[in-house]
Protein backbone atom coordinates (compact mmCIF):
# COMPACT_ATOMS: atom_id res chain seq x y z
CA UNK A 1 0.00 0.00 0.00
CA UNK A 2 1.40 3.50 -0.81
CA UNK A 3 1.79 5.73 1.90
CA UNK A 4 -0.60 8.53 2.14
CA UNK A 5 1.55 11.96 1.57
CA UNK A 6 0.22 13.22 5.21
CA UNK A 7 1.12 12.41 8.55
CA UNK A 8 -1.35 13.55 11.28
CA UNK A 9 -0.13 13.59 14.75
CA UNK A 10 -2.03 13.76 18.05
CA UNK A 11 -0.03 15.51 20.73
CA UNK A 12 -0.91 14.69 24.35
CA UNK A 13 0.21 11.35 24.97
CA UNK A 14 1.57 10.74 21.63
CA UNK A 15 4.08 13.24 20.73
CA UNK A 16 4.96 13.43 24.48
CA UNK A 17 4.21 11.50 27.52
CA UNK A 18 1.40 13.71 29.48
CA UNK A 19 -1.50 15.95 29.22
CA UNK A 20 -0.86 19.81 28.61
CA UNK A 21 -4.22 20.61 30.41
CA UNK A 22 -3.27 18.75 33.81
CA UNK A 23 0.10 20.09 33.78
CA UNK A 24 -1.42 23.57 32.92
CA UNK A 25 -4.02 23.23 35.62
CA UNK A 26 -1.08 22.28 38.11
CA UNK A 27 0.75 24.81 37.51
CA UNK A 28 -1.68 27.39 37.61
CA UNK A 29 -2.71 25.82 41.07
CA UNK A 30 0.29 25.13 42.79
CA UNK A 31 1.22 28.70 42.91
CA UNK A 32 -2.20 30.28 44.52
CA UNK A 33 -4.52 26.79 45.36
CA UNK A 34 -7.28 29.66 46.08
CA UNK A 35 -7.54 29.73 42.47
CA UNK A 36 -9.29 26.60 42.27
CA UNK A 37 -12.41 28.28 42.43
CA UNK A 38 -11.80 31.08 38.91
CA UNK A 39 -11.03 27.32 37.55
CA UNK A 40 -14.28 25.93 38.18
CA UNK A 41 -15.76 28.51 37.12
CA UNK A 42 -13.99 28.22 33.57
CA UNK A 43 -14.81 24.62 33.27
CA UNK A 44 -18.49 25.84 34.01
CA UNK A 45 -18.07 27.54 30.64
CA UNK A 46 -16.88 24.54 29.01
CA UNK A 47 -13.79 22.57 28.37
CA UNK A 48 -12.55 23.94 25.95
CA UNK A 49 -12.98 27.44 27.04
CA UNK A 50 -11.02 26.32 30.42
CA UNK A 51 -8.23 24.93 28.18
CA UNK A 52 -7.72 27.88 25.95
CA UNK A 53 -8.09 30.42 29.54
CA UNK A 54 -5.47 27.85 31.24
CA UNK A 55 -3.16 28.46 28.07
CA UNK A 56 -3.03 31.75 28.21
CA UNK A 57 -2.27 31.96 31.92
CA UNK A 58 0.23 29.72 32.38
CA UNK A 59 4.05 29.35 31.19
CA UNK A 60 4.90 26.26 30.00
CA UNK A 61 8.66 25.11 29.31
CA UNK A 62 8.01 23.13 26.05
CA UNK A 63 11.60 22.17 25.19
CA UNK A 64 11.87 19.89 28.08
CA UNK A 65 8.72 17.65 27.64
CA UNK A 66 8.99 14.49 27.75
CA UNK A 67 8.63 14.12 23.75
CA UNK A 68 8.23 10.34 22.09
CA UNK A 69 11.59 9.74 20.50
CA UNK A 70 10.14 7.13 18.31
CA UNK A 71 7.26 9.96 16.83
CA UNK A 72 9.69 12.50 16.24
CA UNK A 73 11.88 9.81 14.00
CA UNK A 74 8.23 9.39 12.34
CA UNK A 75 7.65 12.78 11.82
CA UNK A 76 11.28 14.08 10.59
CA UNK A 77 11.68 10.68 8.55
CA UNK A 78 8.29 11.62 6.50
CA UNK A 79 9.57 15.29 6.59
CA UNK A 80 12.21 14.22 4.22
CA UNK A 81 10.58 12.03 1.67
CA UNK A 82 8.54 15.67 0.84
CA UNK A 83 5.28 14.22 3.03
CA UNK A 84 3.46 16.98 5.18
CA UNK A 85 3.24 16.90 8.57
CA UNK A 86 0.00 17.98 11.15
CA UNK A 87 -0.32 18.33 14.10
CA UNK A 88 -3.77 17.74 15.68
CA UNK A 89 -4.16 17.94 19.19
CA UNK A 90 -7.19 18.56 22.18
CA UNK A 91 -4.67 21.30 23.71
CA UNK A 92 -5.03 24.27 23.54
CA UNK A 93 -4.24 25.98 20.64
CA UNK A 94 -1.83 28.40 22.22
CA UNK A 95 0.18 25.72 23.50
CA UNK A 96 0.20 23.53 20.79
CA UNK A 97 1.82 26.32 18.68
CA UNK A 98 4.60 26.55 21.07
CA UNK A 99 5.18 23.04 20.37
CA UNK A 100 5.19 23.33 16.72
CA UNK A 101 7.33 26.10 16.82
CA UNK A 102 10.04 24.29 18.76
CA UNK A 103 9.89 21.65 17.03
CA UNK A 104 10.10 23.12 13.54
CA UNK A 105 8.87 19.99 11.73
CA UNK A 106 4.61 20.82 11.46
CA UNK A 107 3.18 22.42 8.16
CA UNK A 108 -0.39 23.38 10.00
CA UNK A 109 -1.83 23.14 13.24
CA UNK A 110 -4.96 22.66 14.44
CA UNK A 111 -6.08 23.06 18.23
CA UNK A 112 -8.99 23.27 20.16
CA UNK A 113 -10.14 27.34 20.67
CA UNK A 114 -12.34 28.68 23.36
CA UNK A 115 -15.36 27.11 21.35
CA UNK A 116 -14.47 24.11 19.97
CA UNK A 117 -12.94 21.21 21.93
CA UNK A 118 -10.76 19.45 18.88
CA UNK A 119 -11.43 15.63 20.34
CA UNK A 120 -13.25 12.38 18.77
CA UNK A 121 -15.68 13.47 15.39
CA UNK A 122 -14.52 17.31 16.05
CA UNK A 123 -10.91 16.41 15.35
CA UNK A 124 -11.90 14.52 12.48
CA UNK A 125 -14.16 17.00 10.98
CA UNK A 126 -11.39 19.45 11.32
CA UNK A 127 -8.40 16.57 10.10
CA UNK A 128 -10.74 16.30 6.90
CA UNK A 129 -11.75 19.84 6.47
CA UNK A 130 -7.07 20.74 6.02
CA UNK A 131 -7.30 17.89 4.44
CA UNK A 132 -9.84 19.29 1.82
CA UNK A 133 -10.28 15.29 0.86
CA UNK A 134 -6.69 13.78 0.74
CA UNK A 135 -5.84 10.43 2.71
CA UNK A 136 -3.84 10.94 5.63
CA UNK A 137 -1.50 8.86 8.22
CA UNK A 138 -2.75 9.40 11.83
CA UNK A 139 -0.29 8.52 15.08
CA UNK A 140 -2.73 8.61 18.11
CA UNK A 141 -2.69 7.30 21.36
CA UNK A 142 -6.57 7.35 23.36
CA UNK A 143 -9.72 5.23 22.63
CA UNK A 144 -11.14 9.18 21.40
CA UNK A 145 -8.52 8.58 18.55
CA UNK A 146 -10.80 5.62 17.00
CA UNK A 147 -12.78 7.27 14.58
CA UNK A 148 -9.54 9.01 13.44
CA UNK A 149 -8.00 5.40 12.95
CA UNK A 150 -11.03 4.54 11.07
CA UNK A 151 -11.15 6.92 8.74
CA UNK A 152 -7.06 7.03 8.03
CA UNK A 153 -5.54 4.81 5.22
CA UNK A 154 -2.86 4.16 7.59
CA UNK A 155 -3.13 4.07 11.56
CA UNK A 156 -0.42 4.14 13.99
CA UNK A 157 -0.85 4.01 17.61
CA UNK A 158 1.33 4.51 20.46
CA UNK A 159 -0.53 2.71 23.30
CA UNK A 160 -1.24 -1.30 22.84
CA UNK A 161 -4.29 -0.84 24.93
CA UNK A 162 -5.91 1.84 22.85
CA UNK A 163 -5.63 -0.28 19.38
CA UNK A 164 -9.06 -1.49 18.00
CA UNK A 165 -8.24 -0.86 14.06
CA UNK A 166 -7.39 -3.75 11.55
CA UNK A 167 -3.71 -3.58 10.42
CA UNK A 168 -2.65 -1.27 13.02
CA UNK A 169 0.63 -0.59 13.50
CA UNK A 170 2.46 -0.27 17.00
CA UNK A 171 4.65 2.60 17.29
CA UNK A 172 7.61 2.50 19.77
CA UNK A 173 5.73 1.56 22.93
CA UNK A 174 8.19 2.48 25.40
CA UNK A 175 9.31 0.03 28.57
CA UNK A 176 8.46 2.02 31.26
CA UNK A 177 8.54 -0.64 33.59
CA UNK A 178 5.66 -3.28 35.45
CA UNK A 179 5.09 -0.82 38.47
CA UNK A 180 5.85 2.93 37.66
CA UNK A 181 3.33 3.85 40.24
CA UNK A 182 5.77 1.75 42.97
CA UNK A 183 8.75 4.03 41.75
CA UNK A 184 7.28 7.10 41.99
CA UNK A 185 6.34 6.11 45.84
CA UNK A 186 10.27 5.82 45.93
CA UNK A 187 10.04 3.02 48.71
CA UNK A 188 14.12 3.15 48.83
CA UNK A 189 12.96 5.73 51.49
CA UNK A 190 11.07 3.80 53.50
CA UNK A 191 13.38 2.83 55.52
CA UNK A 192 13.95 6.03 56.58
CA UNK A 193 10.86 5.67 59.15
CA UNK A 194 12.47 2.59 60.96
CA UNK A 195 13.37 5.66 63.06
CA UNK A 196 10.01 4.92 64.87
CA UNK A 197 11.67 1.75 66.44
CA UNK A 198 13.99 3.95 68.17
CA UNK A 199 12.18 5.31 71.40
CA UNK A 200 10.82 1.53 71.92
CA UNK A 201 14.62 0.22 71.74
CA UNK A 202 16.31 2.68 73.85
CA UNK A 203 13.26 2.30 76.73
CA UNK A 204 14.63 -1.42 76.54
CA UNK A 205 10.88 -2.48 75.57
CA UNK A 206 12.06 -5.17 73.66
CA UNK A 207 9.44 -8.07 74.67
CA UNK A 208 6.83 -5.70 74.50
CA UNK A 209 4.88 -7.23 71.63
CA UNK A 210 1.68 -5.24 71.58
CA UNK A 211 4.24 -1.73 71.22
CA UNK A 212 6.02 -3.52 68.46
CA UNK A 213 2.71 -4.07 66.94
CA UNK A 214 2.20 -0.78 66.92
CA UNK A 215 5.40 0.43 65.62
CA UNK A 216 5.52 -1.59 63.01
CA UNK A 217 2.26 -0.33 61.83
CA UNK A 218 3.23 2.97 62.19
CA UNK A 219 6.11 2.32 60.11
CA UNK A 220 3.73 1.34 57.46
CA UNK A 221 1.30 4.47 57.82
CA UNK A 222 4.44 6.90 57.90
CA UNK A 223 5.72 4.53 54.57
CA UNK A 224 2.38 5.32 52.69
CA UNK A 225 2.69 9.24 54.14
CA UNK A 226 5.97 9.77 52.79
CA UNK A 227 5.01 8.41 49.65
CA UNK A 228 2.25 10.86 49.28
CA UNK A 229 4.64 13.56 49.86
CA UNK A 230 6.99 12.28 47.75
CA UNK A 231 4.11 12.25 44.84
CA UNK A 232 3.16 15.65 45.67
CA UNK A 233 6.57 17.48 45.00
CA UNK A 234 7.63 15.34 42.20
CA UNK A 235 4.30 16.62 40.62
CA UNK A 236 5.55 20.29 41.91
CA UNK A 237 9.06 20.11 40.81
CA UNK A 238 8.05 18.54 37.73
CA UNK A 239 9.23 21.53 35.30
CA UNK A 240 12.83 21.58 37.13
CA UNK A 241 13.06 17.85 37.56
CA UNK A 242 12.66 17.52 33.66
CA UNK A 243 15.77 19.73 33.54
CA UNK A 244 17.66 17.58 35.70
CA UNK A 245 20.26 15.18 33.93
CA UNK A 246 18.96 12.50 36.27
CA UNK A 247 15.52 13.32 38.29
CA UNK A 248 14.06 14.02 34.41
CA UNK A 249 13.40 10.02 34.24
CA UNK A 250 11.79 10.39 37.46
CA UNK A 251 7.96 8.50 36.26
CA UNK A 252 6.02 11.51 36.47
CA UNK A 253 8.91 14.04 34.65
CA UNK A 254 9.13 11.55 32.49
CA UNK A 255 4.89 11.67 31.99
CA UNK A 256 4.82 7.77 32.86
CA UNK A 257 2.60 8.27 35.67
CA UNK A 258 -0.01 11.08 34.74
CA UNK A 259 -1.12 13.74 36.67
CA UNK A 260 -3.91 12.85 37.85
CA UNK A 261 -2.94 9.16 38.67
CA UNK A 262 -0.23 11.19 40.82
CA UNK A 263 -2.55 12.65 42.51
CA UNK A 264 -5.11 9.67 43.17
CA UNK A 265 -2.20 7.55 44.23
CA UNK A 266 -1.25 10.49 46.58
CA UNK A 267 -4.96 10.83 47.85
CA UNK A 268 -4.67 6.66 48.47
CA UNK A 269 -1.91 6.72 50.26
CA UNK A 270 -2.73 9.46 52.58
CA UNK A 271 -6.28 7.73 53.20
CA UNK A 272 -4.41 4.26 54.17
CA UNK A 273 -2.09 5.88 56.48
CA UNK A 274 -4.60 7.19 58.08
CA UNK A 275 -7.07 4.32 58.73
CA UNK A 276 -3.53 2.68 59.99
CA UNK A 277 -3.09 5.45 62.57
CA UNK A 278 -6.59 5.63 63.99
CA UNK A 279 -5.76 2.15 64.65
CA UNK A 280 -2.50 2.68 66.78
CA UNK A 281 -3.60 6.29 68.88
CA UNK A 282 -5.23 9.58 68.75
CA UNK A 283 -1.77 11.49 69.51
CA UNK A 284 0.03 8.98 66.75
CA UNK A 285 -2.49 10.24 64.53
CA UNK A 286 -1.65 13.81 65.99
CA UNK A 287 1.93 13.67 64.67
CA UNK A 288 1.20 11.86 61.29
CA UNK A 289 -0.93 15.34 60.69
CA UNK A 290 1.56 17.21 61.45
CA UNK A 291 3.94 15.34 59.17
CA UNK A 292 1.60 15.60 56.51
CA UNK A 293 0.99 18.99 56.35
CA UNK A 294 4.82 19.85 56.77
CA UNK A 295 5.58 17.95 53.92
CA UNK A 296 2.89 20.18 51.73
CA UNK A 297 4.19 23.11 53.19
CA UNK A 298 8.23 22.16 52.46
CA UNK A 299 6.73 21.32 49.19
CA UNK A 300 5.13 24.52 48.89
CA UNK A 301 7.60 27.09 49.24
CA UNK A 302 9.70 25.74 52.54
CA UNK A 303 12.26 24.14 50.37
CA UNK A 304 13.05 27.22 48.74
CA UNK A 305 13.71 28.81 51.72
CA UNK A 306 17.34 29.85 52.98
CA UNK A 307 17.91 27.58 55.75
CA UNK A 308 14.62 26.88 56.46
CA UNK A 309 14.08 23.68 54.18
CA UNK A 310 17.33 22.00 55.75
CA UNK A 311 15.50 22.79 59.58
CA UNK A 312 12.61 21.73 58.32
CA UNK A 313 14.03 18.63 56.99
CA UNK A 314 15.73 17.91 60.48
CA UNK A 315 12.34 18.59 62.23
CA UNK A 316 10.02 15.64 59.58
CA UNK A 317 12.97 13.19 61.51
CA UNK A 318 12.03 14.96 65.17
CA UNK A 319 8.43 14.04 64.09
CA UNK A 320 8.95 10.48 63.62
CA UNK A 321 10.55 10.00 66.77
CA UNK A 322 7.71 11.83 68.79
CA UNK A 323 5.37 9.40 66.44
CA UNK A 324 7.45 6.23 67.36
CA UNK A 325 7.31 7.40 71.37
CA UNK A 326 3.07 7.75 70.76
CA UNK A 327 2.44 4.56 69.04
CA UNK A 328 4.89 2.51 71.50
CA UNK A 329 3.58 4.40 74.74
CA UNK A 330 6.83 5.39 75.60
CA UNK A 331 7.98 9.25 76.26
CA UNK A 332 10.22 10.35 74.23
CA UNK A 333 13.36 12.14 76.20
CA UNK A 334 14.63 15.51 75.96
CA UNK A 335 18.56 13.96 75.21
CA UNK A 336 17.15 11.84 72.06
CA UNK A 337 15.06 15.19 70.87
CA UNK A 338 17.88 17.40 71.06
CA UNK A 339 20.64 14.62 69.77
CA UNK A 340 18.40 14.03 66.81
CA UNK A 341 18.17 17.79 65.76
CA UNK A 342 21.71 18.14 65.86
CA UNK A 343 22.48 15.39 64.23
CA UNK A 344 19.66 15.32 61.31
CA UNK A 345 20.31 18.99 60.42
CA UNK A 346 23.83 18.17 60.15
CA UNK A 347 22.93 15.79 57.01
CA UNK A 348 20.11 17.86 55.47
CA UNK A 349 22.88 20.64 55.46
CA UNK A 350 25.27 17.90 53.72
CA UNK A 351 22.38 17.01 51.18
CA UNK A 352 22.50 20.79 50.39
CA UNK A 353 26.25 20.87 49.98
CA UNK A 354 26.20 17.35 47.99
CA UNK A 355 23.74 19.37 45.08
CA UNK A 356 25.32 22.47 45.42
CA UNK A 357 28.55 20.82 44.42
CA UNK A 358 27.16 18.79 41.85
CA UNK A 359 24.51 21.46 40.43
CA UNK A 360 21.61 19.77 41.13
CA UNK A 361 19.81 22.81 43.60
CA UNK A 362 18.19 24.19 41.01
CA UNK A 363 14.62 25.94 42.71
CA UNK A 364 16.78 26.00 46.17
CA UNK A 365 17.90 29.05 47.88
CA UNK A 366 21.70 28.49 47.83
CA UNK A 367 24.69 28.35 45.00
CA UNK A 368 28.24 27.30 44.46
CA UNK A 369 29.18 30.58 46.98
CA UNK A 370 27.46 28.65 49.91
CA UNK A 371 29.75 25.75 50.13
CA UNK A 372 31.87 26.78 52.80
CA UNK A 373 29.07 28.05 55.09
CA UNK A 374 26.97 24.80 54.19
CA UNK A 375 29.83 22.84 55.51
CA UNK A 376 30.84 24.68 58.42
CA UNK A 377 27.47 24.75 59.58
CA UNK A 378 27.19 21.01 59.16
CA UNK A 379 30.47 19.77 60.75
CA UNK A 380 29.54 22.57 63.45
CA UNK A 381 25.66 20.39 64.05
CA UNK A 382 27.81 17.31 63.40
CA UNK A 383 29.87 18.43 66.56
CA UNK A 384 26.83 19.77 68.81
CA UNK A 385 25.87 15.82 68.45
CA UNK A 386 28.32 14.08 69.43
CA UNK A 387 28.85 16.54 72.48
CA UNK A 388 25.08 16.13 73.37
CA UNK A 389 25.80 12.52 73.25
CA UNK A 390 28.61 13.04 76.04
CA UNK A 391 26.95 14.97 77.82
CA UNK A 392 23.84 12.24 77.99
CA UNK A 393 26.11 9.36 79.04
CA UNK A 394 26.78 11.42 81.99
CA UNK A 395 23.58 12.03 82.85
CA UNK A 396 21.81 10.72 85.82
CA UNK A 397 19.02 9.19 83.41
CA UNK A 398 21.76 6.88 82.11
CA UNK A 399 22.65 5.46 85.11
CA UNK A 400 18.80 4.47 85.81
CA UNK A 401 19.29 2.64 82.46
CA UNK A 402 22.48 1.06 82.58
CA UNK A 403 24.44 -1.28 84.84
CA UNK A 404 27.81 -0.01 82.77
CA UNK A 405 27.43 3.41 81.43
CA UNK A 406 31.37 4.08 81.20
CA UNK A 407 31.05 1.23 78.09
CA UNK A 408 28.11 4.17 76.16
CA UNK A 409 31.60 6.60 76.21
CA UNK A 410 32.44 4.67 73.01
CA UNK A 411 29.70 5.71 70.99
CA UNK A 412 31.25 9.22 71.01
CA UNK A 413 34.32 8.24 68.57
CA UNK A 414 32.03 5.97 66.66
CA UNK A 415 29.75 8.15 65.96
CA UNK A 416 32.67 10.92 65.33
CA UNK A 417 34.38 7.98 63.17
CA UNK A 418 31.00 7.70 60.94
CA UNK A 419 29.52 11.44 60.33
CA UNK A 420 33.00 12.53 60.19
CA UNK A 421 33.91 9.99 57.29
CA UNK A 422 30.29 11.11 55.56
CA UNK A 423 31.23 14.47 55.29
CA UNK A 424 34.76 13.69 53.89
CA UNK A 425 33.01 11.84 51.24
CA UNK A 426 30.61 14.16 50.25
CA UNK A 427 33.02 16.73 50.25
CA UNK A 428 34.53 14.74 47.84
CA UNK A 429 32.17 14.34 45.59
CA UNK A 430 31.96 10.82 46.31
CA UNK A 431 28.23 11.05 47.70
CA UNK A 432 25.43 12.09 44.38
CA UNK A 433 22.28 11.17 46.11
CA UNK A 434 20.84 11.57 49.42
CA UNK A 435 23.27 11.20 52.21
CA UNK A 436 20.65 8.70 54.43
CA UNK A 437 19.89 6.49 51.61
CA UNK A 438 24.07 6.46 50.69
CA UNK A 439 24.38 5.82 54.29
CA UNK A 440 21.66 3.04 54.23
CA UNK A 441 23.67 1.49 51.45
CA UNK A 442 27.52 1.71 52.68
CA UNK A 443 28.67 -1.56 54.80
CA UNK A 444 30.56 1.10 57.15
CA UNK A 445 26.97 2.49 58.64
CA UNK A 446 26.10 -1.02 59.57
CA UNK A 447 29.11 -1.83 60.91
CA UNK A 448 29.16 1.15 63.54
CA UNK A 449 25.38 0.15 64.11
CA UNK A 450 25.95 -3.32 64.92
CA UNK A 451 29.05 -2.18 67.21
CA UNK A 452 26.18 0.59 68.89
CA UNK A 453 23.91 -2.08 69.20
CA UNK A 454 26.74 -4.72 71.08
CA UNK A 455 27.80 -1.66 73.35
CA UNK A 456 24.41 -0.59 74.34
CA UNK A 457 23.92 -4.43 75.16
CA UNK A 458 27.39 -4.60 77.27
CA UNK A 459 26.41 -1.66 78.94
CA UNK A 460 23.34 -3.22 81.19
Amino acid sequence: MTQPNVLVVDMDGTLFRGDLLFESLLGYLKKAPWRVFVVIGWFWRGRAYAKTRLAEVVELNVATLPYNKAVLELMRSRKARGHRVLLATGSALPLARQVADHLAVFDGVIATTADRNLIAEVKLAAVQEWLAGETFTYVGDHRNDRVLWAAAAEAISVNRRAMNVEDMQLLGEADVGRFPWLAAMRPRHWIKNALLLLPLLLAHRYADLGALYAVAFGIVAFSLMASSAYLINDLFDMEVDRQHPHKRYRVIAAGILGVPHALLLAGGCVAVAYVIGISISEAFVGWLTLYLLTTIAYSLFAKRLLMVDVIVLAGLYVVRLLAGGAAAGVEVSFWLLLFSMFFFLSLALLKRLVEVRSGSSGGRAYDQGDEIVLGQLGLTSATGAVLVLGLYVNSDAVRTLYQFPNVIWLLCPLLTFWIGRLWLLGNRGEIDTDPVLFATADLSTWLVLLTAGVLLLGAR
